[in-house]
């Protein structure tokens, strides 16, 4: 009974048959922990260093990327992409920008393991005929302010992250991995093998110098994964620390990473599993049920179609060429949304009227509306239903779509 101590200044516990050792300790210096012999967790002045994965309970709602694993595509499963543009036209969420090539963007069942179902795919089929200085191609996410928060910059107390994801390209290299905000940008570079899949894990510093800044809806916080880009991008040099984002500093956001992406037809680039979190090592990817990822993803996008002839909503008649029609949402949006509907119907008083003008959002108030779950639409293009109780419906090729991206 009692306390069992076992004292010395230098103590260590090996298996009885092999030379493995499970732990040692040093009197004045570090603990390490091995697993069959090799060492996974080590204890220093500063805190520990740990090799390989975390596996922690109870830190739900750790990854700061929403459909990191690529299972959710509302829009589509794929879409094409042209020379100069950037857009979200798979899974939701992810932007692909484009300068220089055109190509496609699709959810694909290629992944690096069974832990994850799809990855995002961008596919070259019409590369640039040379590489110019402002050719970009990258995978592009944006984090709202409010989510990033967390990292408390611009503070005595600000935090360190990690981004973590799979990539996989057909060209060997590096590829740009950058961050940005409020006029700071950080930079590093990832190296990759042609055709095989790579576990990257990018350790972003705290930044005590500079807050974050504007509304809590807006975007706080960018994350590129870049797999070409031309000499604006490339021809500087990275750094290890936040610096102010300015030309000069542009130069060296993704120093040493190849154009070939852009110039190479049939390249391909694609990421799967990213994860954005507090802390200077990547834990194991947190899977969110898809229910909670829906809903997750329909505060930036949803959409609604006709089923069987129609859907109908009830609503007023405004002046005499629209009307006013209120829509549930599946959650509240983050801001006005822009509205995309292929077409619509007016009836009233045993008159009916079809339009296909696009219809605008009404009464929207940036302090109230973003907590509710009803959205005032107006249909325009009608004609006699001013203060009229009007039903409305849309045909079923009509796709009712609200995008409030950042």
């Amino acid at each position: 009974t009692g306390t069992l101590y076992f004292r010395s200044d230098t103590l260590s516990l090996n298996a009885l048959s092999t030379t493995d050792t499970y732990l040692s300790a040093t009197n004045g210096g570090g603990v390490s922990l091995r697993h069959d012999n090799s060492e996974k967790f080590v204890t220093s002045s500063t805190g520990a260093t740990v090799t390989g994965t975390v596996v922690a309970d109870n830190t739900a709602g750790r990854n700061m990327i929403i459909n990191g694993d690529m299972r959710l595509a509302q829009r589509g499963t794929s879409g094409a992409y042209d020379s100069s543009s950037t857009a979200i036209l798979a899974c939701d969420r992810w932007n692909f920008g484009s300068n220089g090539s055109s190509g496609t963007v699709a959810q694909v069942t290629e992944r690096p393991n069974n832990e994850f179902q799809h990855s995002l795919k961008a596919t070259v089929t019409s590369p640039a005929g040379s590489l110019s200085a402002g050719n970009m191609f990258k995978f592009l996410y944006k984090v709202e302010r409010q989510d990033v928060q967390r990292l408390d910059y611009g503070s005595s107390t600000a935090r360190t992250s990690t981004l973590s994801f799979w990539v996989k390209g057909s060209l060997a290299g590096k590829i740009g991995v950058t961050c940005s905000r409020n006029s700071r940008i950080f930079a590093t570079n990832v190296d990759i093998t042609a055709n095989t899949w790579t576990f990257a894990e990018v350790v972003i510093p705290a930044d005590t110098s500079t807050a974050l800044s504007g509304t809590m809806y807006d975007s706080g916080f960018d994350i590129n994964i870049v797999a070409g880009a031309g000499s604006n991008a490339t021809s500087g040099t990275t750094g290890n620390s936040w610096a102010g984002f300015h030309v000069a500093y542009t130069a060296g956001f993704t120093a040493g990473q190849q154009g070939a992406y852009l110039t190479t037809n049939g390249a391909t680039f694609q990421i799967t599993g990213v994860q954005f979190e507090i802390g200077s090592k990547a834990t194991v990817f947190e899977h969110r049920p898809i229910s909670e990822e829906l809903l997750r993803c329909a505060r930036y996008y949803q959409e609604q179609q006709g089923h069987s002839d129609l859907y109908i909503q009830a609503g007023k008649g405004q002046g005499s060429t629209t009307a006013d029609v209120g829509h549930s949402l599946v959650v509240p949006m983050r801001a006005q949304p822009s509205v995309t509907l292929g077409g619509h119907r007016v009836f009233s008083d045993g008159g009916l009227s079809g339009s296909t003008s696009a219809p605008t959002v009404t009464n929207w108030d940036q302090n109230h509306s973003p907590h509710s779950s009803i959205i005032g639409l107006n249909l325009p293009g009608h004609s006699g239903f001013t203060n009229n109780e009007v039903l409305t419906w849309c045909p079923h090729s009509a796709l009712l779509q609200l995008n409030a991206e950042l």
